[in-house]
């Protein structure tokens, strides 16, 4: 390991291998009076499978086969709802470098992050992404940035395809992370699992009822849209359609 980042408090040590920020739980390096058997010896076995496991290995191969990039009407759509320029920009679970070069071309941003918690599909992709942009390898439902920080995120996993309790927490995480002018865009196929746009609705009504009782405190949400699409989640799925658009009420 030539580079690593650690955590604020110095508690973690997050390792960088073949420009992969390992962001991740499991991967965290930590000290020895933090482990539960600090005696515990590591066997070559166990060291390779991790190495397996993670990539950690210069012998390891990638199947380059992606599916294909977003239909065109849907790319406008997603950039008409971000703005233009600004501090962060995240793109995360992207099906093919395709899509990220075609949402990102033409804005401004001081900082391009890509997120994405499938390690096979970070190493298809990170060789094609610009050097500037940081790669991070992450724990699934969640978005390891500072508070408030984001104007632009961009997810191509279908929401409706995560747990509803991993859609909770995502969603408190883009809560927490979005800054107030920010906005998030994320796909879907059914909305009928679509848990992320039910919590949206249910704030969005408690804050307008708020701004209704005390009009000198108005409250706003950052901008959360959802994208209905039928393009396929892995290469062996069906080809893409796209359907029509949804979004989400906005806050004015």
């Amino acid at each position: 390991m030539e580079l690593a980042f650690a955590s604020s408090n110095y508690l973690y040590i997050y390792p960088v291998f073949n420009d992969v920020l390992y962001l991740k739980k499991d991967t965290a390096i930590v000290s020895k009076n933090r482990v539960q058997n600090p005696f515990h010896k590591i066997h070559q076995a166990e060291i390779d499978q991790f190495n397996s496991t993670y990539g950690l290995s210069d012998e390891r191969t990638v199947d380059s086969t992606l599916v294909d990039a977003l239909d065109k009407t849907l790319r406008d759509q997603i950039t008409d709802k971000l703005s233009k320029s600004g501090d962060v920009f995240i793109t995360a679970n992207a099906q093919t470098v395709d899509d990220i070069h075609n949402i990102t071309y033409g804005f401004s941003y001081d900082t391009f992050l890509y997120f994405d918690h499938q390690l096979e599909r970070l190493q298809k992709i990170k060789t094609e992404l610009p050097n500037e942009t940081v790669k991070v390898f992450i724990d699934k439902a969640t978005v390891p940035v500072e508070s408030n920080c984001v104007q632009a995120f961009v997810d191509f996993e279908k929401a409706d395809f995560l747990e509803k309790d991993e859609q909770v927490t995502l969603y408190n995480e883009l809560k927490r992370v979005l800054a107030i002018d920010g906005a998030s865009v994320k796909l879907y196929r059914d909305q009928k699992n679509l848990t992320l746009k039910k919590l949206l609705k249910a704030d969005l009504r408690a804050v307008k009822a708020k701004n209704m009782l005390t009009p000198w405190k108005k409250q706003k949400l950052p901008f959360m849209y959802f994208l209905e699409t039928d393009q396929p989640s892995t290469p062996s799925d069906s080809q893409q359609t796209v359907k029509k658009a949804k979004f989400s009420p906005r806050l004015g």
